[in-house]
């Protein structure tokens, strides 16, 4: 299988040219012919979110 020039945003779900990814991950996508990454206005996006903090677990019951 040839990999392709092309590669699946996470952010927005689209098809984008490898050479514009802001970030390639080293995995692949649809049988290892497409990678995974984000596009530069996506990671832009993210990075200016403040970062959720992490949930707390409580082991006592609900009431």
């Amino acid at each position: 299988m040839r990999m392709s020039n092309q590669y699946y945003c996470v952010g927005c779900g689209k098809m984008e040219e490898a050479e514009d990814a802001h970030l390639l991950f080293q995995t692949g996508f649809y049988r290892v012919i497409h990678s995974l990454g984000c596009c530069e206005p996506c990671s832009s996006v993210l990075q200016a979110k403040p970062q959720d903090p992490p949930p707390v677990h409580s082991s006592q019951p609900a009431t």
